[in-house]
């Protein structure tokens, strides 16, 4: 369950794009996954695409237009890796809103400059002390201002099983190329494809709907996180210049 995120959600939609950075082994694709579940059960978009073997991804060949638009959220595992000069990020960029993308993209290696405008990162895991509740910090620069909050991730353990945190992401599984192909282009240089898709798991269909009814077995972390507000300085977001 995300709790005071709706600022960074809001963002998220309006930017289409997020770099969730951090080092290995800090649930940087377990949250690129949370989010994208968070956004088909807000209906912002419908399928979901990733260049990660998973229980819930659409194949690329079967998401449909509707529209005119994809709607789908789009995990580029180790995005660092497959978009490496400004040139390929600005011509992605315009095809999400064209297309009705969200790209979240969890990597350890850092993306193109224009890419890091808008980030989020583990800030505070409280696993190390055993409770499953993760304090997420978020930052979004735009020329000289900035704007950033937090939110919390409580029982991150809800994604567990959704995706195989133990492969090795070497290639975006022809991400690059569907983009390009159905924004109307014919290059796909410097974002590295392949025309391999991933085939879903029906098991995977209610994903959404578990993950909503947990929230009311966690009503009780709630309560207590909401008593001792002092855990976050504050829940909205803080600008500056």
């Amino acid at each position: 369950m995300l709790v005071w995120a709706e600022e960074f959600l809001d963002l998220l939609y309006s930017r289409r794009l997020v770099w969730i950075s951090g080092t290995l082994g800090r649930g940087k694709t377990a949250l690129a996954y949370r989010l994208a579940l968070e956004m088909v059960a807000r209906r912002k978009v419908k399928w979901v695409v990733s260049n990660v073997t998973d229980a819930i991804s659409d194949d690329l060949s079967k998401v449909q237009r509707e529209n005119g638009k994809l709607s789908a959220c789009v995990i580029l595992d180790e995005a660092g890796k497959w978009i490496r000069t400004r040139d390929i990020s600005d011509k992605y960029r315009a095809d999400l809103r064209k297309l009705d993308l969200i790209m979240l993209m969890p990597s350890n290696m850092e993306p193109t400059l224009n890419l890091r405008k808008f980030r989020v990162f583990t800030w505070v895991d409280l696993g190390y002390i055993g409770i499953p509740i993760k304090i997420l910090k978020w930052r979004y620069k735009e020329d000289d201002s900035e704007i950033q909050g937090y939110f919390l991730w409580i029982d991150y353990r809800e994604i567990y099983g959704v995706f195989k945190t133990s492969e090795v992401v070497d290639e975006d599984k022809g991400i690059a190329s569907w983009i390009s192909k159905e924004a109307g282009r014919t290059d796909n240089a410097g974002f590295e494809g392949s025309n391999n898709g991933h085939i879903k798991d029906e098991q995977g269909t209610g994903m959404v709907e578990a993950l909503q009814a947990q929230a009311s077995n966690l009503e009780d972390i709630y309560d207590i996180i909401e008593a001792g507000g002092a855990v976050l300085s504050g829940k909205g977001s803080k600008k500056r210049r």
